[in-house]
C-alpha cells in the first residue's frame, strides 16, 4: 500500500480524459475512473487511520497528565503531613539529640537575614528587578486597527482540530 504521500502524487497527477478514464502525466497510465476513486478512497482511509491514531495517542496523555496530577496531588499531601509531623518533632525536641537503630536526630545552628522594613533599608542594600514584556493582545489588537508597530508583525497560522 502507498503512502499517504505517494497517493497524493498520484491523484494531484491525474487529467480526466472523458466520463470513465484518467490519465497520469507522470508515467502515461490509463486509469479507469474507478481505480482513480479507488486511490482516493485508499488515500481517504489512510487518512482517517492515522487521524484516528492521533486521537488515541492524544487521549493516552490526557489520561497520562490526569494520573500525574492525582500522583502529584497525593504526593504534596504526603509532604505536607511529614512537614506538619517535622515541625512537631522539632517543638517536642527544641535542639535536644535524638539516636535509635532506626533514625538519628540532630541539630544545626544557622543565620537568616529578616527584612523588617524595605523603606528603611539603605539603597546601597536594595536591588532593584526589573520585567520588560510585551503585551502580544494590545499589539495584535493596533496591528489590526491599522497601526504600525516596529519589531512586531501579526502572522496568520493554519490550525487543524481533530474530533
Amino acid at each position: 500500500m502507498a503512502n499517504i504521500y505517494e497517493l497524493d502524487a498520484k491523484i494531484s497527477s491525474c487529467i480526466q480524459l472523458d466520463e470513465e478514464h484518467v490519465v497520469s502525466v507522470d508515467d502515461g497510465e490509463i486509469l479507469n475512473l474507478q481505480q482513480f476513486e479507488a486511490l482516493q478512497m485508499e488515500r481517504d482511509q489512510k487518512i482517517e487511520g492515522l487521524a484516528c491514531y492521533i486521537k488515541n495517542k492524544l487521549a493516552d496523555a490526557e489520561a497520562i497528565y490526569a494520573e500525574i496530577n492525582i500522583l502529584s496531588y497525593r504526593a504534596g499531601a504526603m509532604k505536607k503531613e511529614a512537614e506538619r509531623c517535622k515541625a512537631y518533632l522539632a517543638g517536642a525536641l527544641y535542639g535536644e539529640k535524638f539516636e535509635t537503630p532506626r533514625c538519628k536526630i540532630t541539630w544545626r545552628k544557622s543565620e537568616i537575614c529578616n527584612v523588617l522594613n524595605i523603606d528603611a533599608v539603605p539603597d546601597e542594600f536594595k536591588r532593584t528587578k526589573v520585567i520588560v514584556d510585551a503585551d502580544k493582545t494590545a499589539i495584535k489588537k493596533a496591528i489590526k486597527g491599522g497601526a504600525e508597530v516596529p519589531g512586531a508583525e501579526v502572522i496568520q497560522k493554519l490550525n487543524m482540530t481533530l474530533k
